[in-house]
């Protein structure tokens, strides 16, 4: 009968312990993904709170990535909304088009759709020159976007 060394052995079974034992490094990323998330969307809030729109945009894009990579599709949908208003509000129109296309994409991966979300792509897509998407747009948004309708037809 061949015997092994002790020390080797010893070794093996004390790795294979710890590996069972020791917390997983995903548990520690999810947590950091989770609070660069947090922070980008309140950064994005105390921006958007002071009028700089322009710079509230980006943290909140930030934000949705964050959420779409946790696996957080309602709250990516609700910061993509967020970009996407800020944008608007920041008169960025090439930005806004851009925010509106993810808007709409992300809207039909989430399976949930509001007034003011489509409210939002469909004053993405005017801004953008691009025919109107096929989303309910609310009563008196229709009387802003319907002009940019006519323009591109």
């Amino acid at each position: 009968m061949k015997r092994w060394p002790l020390g080797p052995g010893v070794l093996l079974a004390l790795a294979g312990l710890t590996a069972c034992v020791a917390p997983s490094g995903r548990g520690v990323a999810r947590d950091a993904e989770r609070a660069e998330t947090r922070a980008a969307l309140e950064d994005g809030v105390r921006l958007y709170e002071s009028g700089e729109y322009a710079m509230a945009a980006p943290r909140f894009a930030a934000g949705a990535s964050g959420a779409e990579r946790l696996g957080d599709l309602p709250l990516a949908w609700r910061a993509v909304a967020a970009e996407c208003t800020s944008w608007l509000l920041g008169r960025q129109l090439a930005e806004l088009d851009a925010c509106s296309l993810r808007l709409d994409a992300l809207q039909r991966r989430t399976h949930q759709t509001d007034g003011g979300t489509n409210a939002l792509i469909s004053l993405g897509a005017v801004a953008g020159g691009r025919a109107q998407p096929t989303v309910n747009v609310p009563r008196p948004v229709r009387t802003v976007v319907r002009p940019g309708w006519e323009e591109l037809r």
